[in-house]
């Protein structure tokens, strides 16, 4: 009996070794196992752009605007703004003269000083308005607006404010300033190609910016680029949007007045001056091509856009 016990606990347990077992290749037998289940491999997802009002939050909080230039004036702020537009604001100094201390002849009881990254444009009458203290950036831009390619997208008397400069005006209740995302998107295009020209030497750099290279009257071309890829649409898009159609339109050769075309020639021209360095940093197009990444590290171009994209969803007047 307990022979026979024993046959039969060995004879369930072979069976159920083998069902166990792997099936033999070209087997037939009932005991293969299906497949482990595998979960789907998850598609990679695409980071959402940044929102601009955040980044241009931080950007400000990391940039505070300092005083102001003279230390006989002293910022005096802004009155009934929301948190995010007072941020804003602040990058605008309102300069007003110490009471103290008589204000001198030829000095103004109060000035605005634009220590933001972008280009704001007044309101009201444009003779309420002049410049106080320029720069020779600043100087070339406005030269730059009144050549006759910006004639067919921009008002001659509209009155500016732009990135490093002061400004006096007359009767502060008749006028108000307001971000400017286009002429924003020049300034920064004008910013990106000083840069691309520093490999030329300072010298160069200097000449161009006093209207005395061929690339003087190349920049402004890439200016006008810039202007119209941030005018393409009406609503102000997340800044790696503006920055794809402002390095989409810094390359097109399509037109022979385009901006890569007339950088290309500057080029040239400027390789065959004698004691001009040679650019070694590589082409114009393949500068742009460095666009792509600057909203995302904080580079020249990306931190103009960003402001722009940011200041114009905070004061929708844009």
């Amino acid at each position: 009996m307990r022979t026979k016990t024993l046959y039969v606990v060995a004879l369930l347990l072979a069976v159920t070794l083998t069902g166990c077992l792997p099936e033999e290749p070209g087997g037939t037998g009932g005991g293969s196992t299906p497949p482990p289940r595998q979960d789907p491999i998850p598609s990679p997802k695409t980071a959402p752009p940044p929102d601009p009002i955040d980044a241009l939050l931080e950007q400000i909080a990391a940039d505070l605007p300092g005083p102001c230039p003279d230390p006989d004036y002293q910022s005096i702020g802004y009155t009934g703004l929301t948190d995010s537009e007072a941020k804003v604001y602040a990058d605008v100094l309102v300069c007003d003269h110490r009471t103290d201390i008589p204000v001198p002849n030829g000095k103004p009881r109060t000035f605005l000083t634009n220590t933001s990254d972008g280009v704001w444009y007044f309101t009201g009458p444009a003779n309420n308005y002049r410049v106080y203290q320029a720069t020779d950036k600043a100087n070339f831009f406005r030269w730059a607006l009144r050549d006759q390619i910006f004639q067919a997208v921009l008002d001659p008397n509209l009155a500016i404010m732009i990135p490093g400069e002061s400004i006096t005006v007359i009767n502060m209740t008749e006028i108000s300033w307001i971000p400017h995302v286009e002429l924003t998107a020049a300034w920064a295009t004008q910013d990106f190609s000083s840069e691309f020209l520093q490999e030329r030497g300072v010298d160069y750099l200097a000449r161009t910016l006093q209207r005395r290279t061929g690339h003087s009257a190349a920049i402004p071309k890439c200016m006008l680029a810039a202007y119209k890829a941030a005018e393409s649409n009406s609503e102000i898009e997340p800044t790696s949007d503006l920055v794809d159609r402002t390095q989409n339109q810094l390359k097109a050769t399509s037109a022979a007045t385009s901006c890569a075309t007339a950088m290309r020639e500057a080029d040239q021209g400027a390789d065959a001056l004698r004691n001009v360095p040679k650019a070694r940093g590589g082409t114009w197009v393949q500068h742009v091509d460095t666009l792509a990444g600057q909203v995302d590290n904080g580079l020249q171009v990306g931190k103009y856009l960003t402001w722009a994209a940011g200041a114009c969803k905070i004061i929708p007047r844009c």
